[in-house]
Parts: C-alpha cells; sequence; structure tokens
C-alpha cells in the first residue's frame, strides 16, 4: 500500500490493485493485469465504477511494453528504451500509463526506479541497488546450485556476474532478468551456443566466399592466358 496525498494505492498482488482518492473525491479505479504463461503482460483492464477500459500490450523482444493499444485498436501508448532500460520513448494518447514497462517489470512511478521482484533496478545508470541475492550462497554450493541451477565453478567462470550489482551480466540487448537474481545457467549456455554457431556460421561463409573468388580469378586467369 502506499499513499500520495490525494490517493491510496492497495496492492493486493501483482496481477490487481486497487487506488482509492481521498474521501469524497471520487470512485475507487482498479487495475487489473492480466498475464501470459511466462508472466508476461497481455492486457490491463481498468475499471471506475461501472465503466472499464481494456488496453492491449504488444511487446518488444525482451518482453517489455513497446506498443499499447485499446479494445477499438487505436493506439494509446508507445514506449522504447535505451540499452540498460533508461526511456527513450514514452508518448501517450490519453491517460493511460501502462504500469510494466522495460522487460516486462514494474516502474515505480514513486523513486523512478523499475522493481525487478528481488531487488529494485536504476535503468538510467544501467545497476541494481542491493547486492545480488545469490552472492550470499556462493560460499554454499549445494543450496547454491539447488536454488540458481549454478554449480559454485560454473558461476565463479563468469566475472560479469561476479559483480553483484551488474544488470544481466551487463549484455542487456539479449538478456533479461526475470527474478533481480543471478542469470539463468540454461539461457546463459544456449545464447553462448547460438552466438558460437553464427560466429562459426560468418567463418564459414567467409571462407565459403573466399575460396569462390580464388576458383573465379584462377579461371578467369587461365583463361587469359596466364
Amino acid at each position: 500500500m502506499k499513499g500520495s496525498g490525494t490517493a491510496t494505492t492497495t496492492y493486493a498482488n501483482r496481477y490487481y490493485t486497487v487506488t482509492s482518492p481521498s474521501a469524497g473525491s471520487g470512485q475507487a479505479t482498479t487495475t487489473k493485469h492480466i498475464l501470459g504463461p511466462k508472466g508476461e503482460t497481455i492486457a490491463t483492464i481498468e475499471g471506475n465504477g461501472s465503466a472499464t477500459s481494456t488496453y492491449f500490450n504488444h511487446a518488444d523482444h525482451l518482453g517489455g511494453t513497446n506498443v499499447v493499444t485499446d479494445e477499438n485498436g487505436d493506439l494509446a501508448q508507445t514506449l522504447d528504451y535505451y540499452p540498460f532500460g533508461a526511456q527513450r520513448i514514452n508518448t501517450k494518447a490519453g491517460n493511460f500509463d501502462e504500469q510494466y514497462k522495460f522487460t516486462g517489470h514494474e516502474q515505480d512511478e514513486d523513486t523512478d526506479l523499475t522493481y525487478a521482484k528481488q531487488r529494485y533496478y536504476g535503468q538510467d545508470y544501467g545497476r541494481f541497488l542491493s547486492v545480488d541475492p545469490v552472492a550470499e550462497r556462493i560460499a554454499k554450493p549445494d543450496e547454491l546450485l539447488e536454488t540458481t541451477g549454478w554449480s559454485q565453478e560454473n558461476l565463479l567462470k563468469h566475472p560479469q556476474l561476479l559483480n553483484t550489482y551488474s544488470y544481466t551480466a551487463n549484455n542487456p540487448l539479449i538478456y533479461t532478468d526475470p527474478e533481480g537474481e543471478a542469470l539463468d545457467p540454461i539461457t546463459i549456455s544456449v545464447v553462448g551456443s547460438l552466438i558460437v554457431a553464427y560466429g562459426l556460421a560468418d567463418i564459414a561463409m567467409e571462407a565459403h566466399a573466399d575460396a569462390y573468388d580464388r576458383n573465379l580469378n584462377g579461371g578467369l586467369n587461365l583463361g587469359d592466358g596466364h
């Protein structure tokens, strides 16, 4: 629950909030978030008395709010972000402002911070405000493996993860941090494998192109009698 002097917002859970204005100044507004199986925001329903409005969320490649449309398909809000989450664009057609923004996390209006479940994240400077809770388990290998999937040895092999205030191993273009803790080791493994695979594919294509050029030039030289 939090108050602004003119209204009080009660957070029943991450799906449902009630904003009650000061006594005698109007009706309460209820906000219900419809989430997908991975926790992504699909739609937001706002109710005020007997009137309701539905807004549909269209996410970017990292799961953050990019475009919001109303029930008529009209544009309600457009958002875009710099790599670490600072807002680059935030234009609204009306009063609606989507609560879940960068990578699908809640944007706290009072502090201008991103609430990433386990801790708050400062998107304007790309760092968390507190130590990664996983850091407390590094000295406890069994607990670390059971709760995060990381073995002590493998975690210590990733120096970017040893900065317990860093965001997504300082690689926000391809990773997200759904829980505000150390990245999922499976995610790092899969993405790393894809990067290697694409890199090898690029090398192979370049080698093929070089061989083609050599053969082509060699053929031309033979044809010229050299």
